[in-house]
């Protein structure tokens, strides 16, 4: 199984995007709204939610950081407050984690696309190792 606090980073990276959707309409009032010609980044976002709605909307500090996350999606603040509250969340329900992890699992499995939320974010479609990232103005990497 994945790291939570990778599981964590995963699931709000997908799910911000989608944020204002999932949380205005319900899930039959979306299905009906989305055309087959979806793309991959929404049917992973709706797993996810599937998944983590319940426990978000039982936990009132979840559901303000995705709301709030929804209203400001470029601000870092607000995308780590929502990461804690699902850390918290499949910390404490390891089951969840196993499906959260299953679901990513696929996912990365069948597509190479990764998102990048956020001034100066990166997005890596896998894993890097002994690379330097920078991002920002009038860097040099020695």
């Amino acid at each position: 199984m994945i790291e939570i606090s990778e599981l964590a980073q995963y699931t709000v990276s997908a799910l911000a995007p989608y944020l204002p959707s999932l949380l205005e309409y319900g899930k039959e009032a979306l299905s009906q709204v989305v055309t087959k010609t979806v793309d991959q980044g929404w049917e992973e976002a709706m797993a996810l939610w599937e998944q983590l709605h319940p426990h978000l909307a039982s936990k009132s500090s979840a559901l303000e950081a995705a709301k709030d996350l929804s209203t400001s999606p470029q601000d870092p603040d607000l995308y780590a407050a929502l990461r804690v509250q699902i850390k918290k969340i499949l910390n404490a329900d390891t089951e969840l984690a196993a499906k959260i992890s299953e679901i990513v699992q696929q996912s990365t499995a069948n597509n190479s696309s990764a998102i990048a939320s956020g001034d100066r974010s990166i997005a890596i479609g896998g894993r890097v190792t002994g690379s330097a990232i920078v991002t920002g103005d009038n860097n040099e990497v020695r």
